[in-house]
């Protein structure tokens, strides 16, 4: 690795890059979570447009995160042959165009568009930012400390920033559009200390570009993920429009791997993935954002739809895991150095499952916030201690000249963990939810017609119930009858979201097994790294 000489003869301070980078990652980080965050006005300005169907909207919301995935192992790539922090600012561009561009677009059809484009600069901005750390900082204590508050600063930002953007989104109907302005602010900061405070690197040795494996991971990526967020439908994993694209992005990626092996410029560094430490890194990513995205997100619609709490207090129910990351993050490098980045990995998945199980018993109707305050600064603690020992496991594995390469298949495996989180989350509560509201509805004396009925709507709007007297209309039983089947209904929820974190728990342990029996290290490099 080398720098240009315009940039070698200036010194640069490795705190300035590493808080450069975290702001630049910031705004991905931010607009990757920010049309979640103002959905139901979203939905609602665009419902009655033409093209506002559901499904539009959907992938609307979904389309930048698509993008993201599709083309991060590209990304890595790039930076690698052109110049990382070139590519850093190209994303950066592009991303804050976008930005831009959705505070005015029409239509919801051009917003899939504008946030598709969005997440392809975004790709470039996610992968280039970790990579210039890595590149940036050589003494290995230095740059495991750097990315770990790399990771920790990133880690915070998706619980307190939405209370933000909920600030603005509630100032008017249209305020929804302003929120788009703090990660485009963050990205025009970035963009202006780039110049001066980040060096220039690059692998000079490399100079092909995989366009076939580009493209060939830009679609098995983008397949697999979208038919993984397709497990909502009514049939899950069994229906078509899941599995469908699901079976293409496997197949797509093992035409990949059969393509890459024995290329060393290859998009996927199938030598790298030869590596245990590599190997096992990656998987557990998976695992452990599976894991936690899965938790907070059905925990947060558990706390609007059953308890009724407005989205910025949701927010705040968050806020204790990001005070465990911050914690955790203050001894996580000097932990690592003491005892191991393995037993650091396994005490954080120790910690997370812990944590979860805990919020398990706890959690119910009537739960109240201080309960919940400790095991979820807990399961912020193991999540850090866990995902930042891993990532500087992985980084330090491969050459310092691969590092957007190496940074491309992390952030690859984050967003695929992501995926599947929400997804695996929401099938198992579905499977429960059905089964349990039609015991508790036969258990009250329904007929199987009034069970039917009472199902569907109670699916729809579990706690609504005895307020919504169109609904009561349609159900044909009386008020009070169907105050205590919401009763029922709140009850069936609570059951499955138990079997649903019980379960997501069991998925954070089963990243314990790859830690111990993959992640085992072979060569000098490998025992460097761990």
């Amino acid at each position: 690795m080398t720098v240009p000489a315009s940039t070698a003869s200036r010194k640069h301070s490795a705190t300035v890059v590493l808080w450069v980078c975290i702001l630049a990652c910031a705004v991905q980080n931010i607009d990757a979570n920010l049309i979640s965050v103002i959905f139901p006005q979203f939905s609602k300005a665009f419902s009655s447009s033409p093209g506002g169907s559901a499904a539009t909207l959907n992938l609307a919301a979904s389309v930048f995160a698509l993008a993201l995935a599709a083309f991060i192992l590209g990304a890595g790539r790039l930076g690698d042959i052109h110049g990382r922090k070139r590519m850093l600012s190209l994303g950066l561009i592009v991303e804050m165009a976008a930005l831009l561009a959705a505070i005015v677009t029409p239509s919801p059809v051009l917003m899939v568009l504008v946030r598709m484009i969005g997440g392809i600069g975004a790709a470039l901005v996610s992968v280039m930012s970790l990579a210039i750390v890595n590149a940036a900082i050589t003494d290995p204590k230095r740059r495991a400390r750097a990315i770990t508050t790399f990771i920790m600063m990133l880690g915070i930002g998706p619980i307190v920033l939405p209370i933000i953007v909920q600030l603005i989104n509630q100032t008017g109907p249209s305020s929804w559009r302003l929120t788009f302005l703090v990660p485009f602010a963050l990205g025009a900061a970035a963009l202006a200390l780039l110049p001066r405070c980040v060096p220039e690197s690059r692998n000079e040795g490399a100079s092909r570009m995989d366009w076939l494996g580009t493209g060939l991971a830009a679609l098995g990526l983008f397949t697999l993920i979208f038919g993984v967020s397709r497990a909502a439908l009514p049939a899950g994993f069994a229906s078509p429009g899941c599995y469908v694209p699901i079976a293409i992005g496997v197949l797509v990626l093992t035409v990949l791997a059969l393509y890459s092996r024995g290329r060393e410029w290859a998009v996927l560094p199938m030598d790298l993935l030869a590596k245990p430490v590599f190997l096992g890194g990656i998987v557990l990513a998976v695992i452990i954002y599976s894991g936690y995205v899965g938790f907070t997100f059905q925990l947060n619609n558990f706390l609007q739809e059953i308890m009724h709490v407005k989205p910025v207090a949701a927010v705040l129910w968050v806020v204790p895991a990001g005070v465990g990351f911050v914690l955790a993050g203050l001894i996580a490098s000097r932990l690592e150095q003491r005892i191991g980045r393995r037993p650091v990995m396994t005490l954080g998945l120790v910690l997370a499952s812990a944590g979860i199980c805990t919020v398990t018993l706890l959690i119910g109707a009537k739960t109240s916030y201080p309960e919940v305050v400790l095991p979820m600064f807990v399961i912020g603690a193991g999540f850090l201690l866990t995902n930042a020992a891993r990532t500087n496991a992985v980084l330090s594995v491969a050459p310092p000249e691969r590092s957007g390469t190496a940074s491309g298949m992390t952030n690859a495996a984050n967003n695929v963990g992501i995926g599947f989180g929400v997804a695996i989350s929401s099938v198992i509560l579905s499977s429960q939810l059905g089964p349990g509201l039609h015991h508790r509805l036969e258990a009250a004396g329904l007929s199987a017609a009034q069970i039917a009925k009472a199902v569907a709507l109670l699916k729809a709007q579990l706690v609504s119930l005895g307020d919504d007297a169109n609904i009561i209309a349609q159900s044909g039983l009386t008020h009070a009858r169907l105050l205590k089947l919401d009763a029922a209904g709140v009850a069936a929820y609570v059951h499955a979201l138990h079997v649903t974190f019980f379960s997501l728990a069991g998925v954070m342990a089963l990243g314990i097994l790859v830690v111990v029996l993959v992640m085992r290290p072979r060569g000098p490099r490998d025992h460097q790294s761990i």
